[in-house]
This record gives C-alpha cells, sequence and structure tokens, in this order.
C-alpha cells in the first residue's frame, strides 16, 4: 500500500513538474512573451586578479525600458577599488557585436573592498533602441580591471 502510494506522488510530482516546464510567462504589462533563454542571461561572473565583477541584468523582462539597468559587483580582499570609481572609463558595450557608446549613469553603492554600482545604459543610441526584438545580444565589456585586459559579461536574448 506504501509503495503504491509513494509511485502515485511521485507520478504527481513529475506531472506538476511537467505542466510548469511547458508553461511560458507573459508579462501582462506589455502583453509580450518573456522568451525562456533570457533568464539564463540575468547574472554574469568574471574573476581575475583578486578582483571578481558580477553583473545582474534587472530589467530584462521590459520591452521598451528607456534605461537598460545592471547591477555591477565589484569585489576583492586585496586590491584598492577606489580607482575604479569611475567606472564608466573602464567600460565598452556592444550590441550585436557592433561597439556603441550610448549614455551611461552610474550610481556608486558601498566602498571599501566590497563595491555595488548600479549601471545604466541609455536604451538609445544614435536614434535607434539598443534593446529591441530583433536584438541578439549586449556585451558590456570592461577593461583594464584588476590586471585583467578584458572581462567580457554577455548577455543573450
Amino acid at each position: 500500500m506504501d509503495i503504491l502510494k509513494n509511485k502515485r506522488m511521485i507520478l504527481t510530482f513529475l506531472l506538476i513538474i511537467s505542466v510548469v516546464a511547458g508553461v511560458q510567462a507573459v508579462d501582462t504589462k506589455n502583453k509580450r512573451e518573456i522568451q525562456p533563454q533570457v533568464m539564463h542571461i540575468v547574472d554574469e561572473s568574471s574573476a581575475g586578479s583578486n578582483i571578481s565583477l558580477n553583473i545582474e541584468f534587472k530589467n530584462y523582462q521590459e520591452s521598451n525600458p528607456e534605461f537598460l539597468i545592471f547591477q555591477v559587483f565589484i569585489n576583492t580582499h586585496s586590491e584598492d577599488l577606489s580607482v575604479y570609481d569611475d567606472l564608466g572609463s573602464y567600460l565598452a558595450v556592444k550590441v550585436d557585436e557592433v561597439p556603441v557608446k550610448p549614455e551611461i549613469i552610474f550610481e556608486k553603492r558601498g566602498g571599501g573592498h566590497h563595491i555595488s554600482n548600479i549601471l545604466k545604459v541609455k536604451n538609445n543610441y544614435q536614434g535607434k533602441r539598443l534593446m529591441d526584438e530583433g536584438t541578439k545580444d549586449i556585451k558590456l565589456v570592461f577593461k583594464n580591471i584588476g590586471e585583467v585586459e578584458e572581462r567580457v559579461h554577455s548577455f543573450k536574448f
């Protein structure tokens, strides 16, 4: 009797998992499907020279945001991070492999060995949206942080 009950619970669990996996999320505000692969690009990390960068893409669900918002965490236990207060001078942006120079705004939070910046990238460059339905990827390229020549954080759509 217990074996039959356990089998039913397992089958019920598997059925629920199958249904949940098959359902696609819908952004009701914009009536736009959220592509499942987007869930895998929310977070990008890189490490080198005792400094780690973790980037979180914050507004991937919005169809036409004014700014693309990223949270940039810079962490170390041995380096002086104050030299990266103007993180914009270390950053290049690429959209579908094309370098662009949109307006960038930084809001610095934290200090010492743990810095958290909010990076706002204007979603408009030369009259065209950086992120729209045709965008395949956006890359944030950080140059010369620590002794690492280039750190590429790629967000694919």
